[in-house]
């Protein structure tokens, strides 16, 4: 069975910029986590943000408004840049920020941040890659399962 060429080359773009944005995700929170401070944040108040997709449905999303106080004694009142479908409840959170031109980059100290997502991307990305390069090579894993 010959795969479409364009297809492959569709799949492997799509895995590796799956893999770049994990390998982005990774790095961002390293040098965070590495250079920065770690604190708890008090939540204050959520930014509501409302998304239309292409079937007309509504997603809403809650953007947490955190306050924390710097290692200089500045409170600091910023929105989180990843926001969830649902309010989180806790009061407090675990973060690290760095404040580097002016501007302080904050990440949430969690395991969903730290590995989960991440990793999820560049696993998915990889796989893409992956099943593109054998499907290239002619070899196709589904031949692998038998699904008589």
């Amino acid at each position: 069975m010959e795969s479409d060429p364009m297809i492959l080359v569709l799949f492997s773009v799509m895995g590796t910029l799956f893999a770049a944005i994990g390998i982005y995700f990774m790095a961002k929170f390293n040098k965070i986590a590495k250079e920065g401070t770690r604190t708890k944040a008090k939540i204050i108040d959520f930014e509501t943000e409302i998304s239309d997709d292409t079937d007309g449905y509504e997603t809403t999303y809650y953007y947490p408004i955190i306050e924390f106080t710097d290692r200089k004694g500045n409170n600091v009142r910023q929105k989180v840049d990843f926001g969830s479908t649902s309010k989180i409840s806790a009061k407090t959170i675990d973060i690290f920020y760095l404040l580097e031109d002016g501007k302080y980059n904050v990440v949430v100290n969690t395991t969903l941040f730290r590995y989960f997502l991440p990793w999820g991307f560049f696993t998915v990305g990889a796989f893409c890659v992956l099943l593109s390069f054998l499907r290239y090579l002619g070899i196709n894993p589904l031949d692998w399962i038998n699904l008589k």
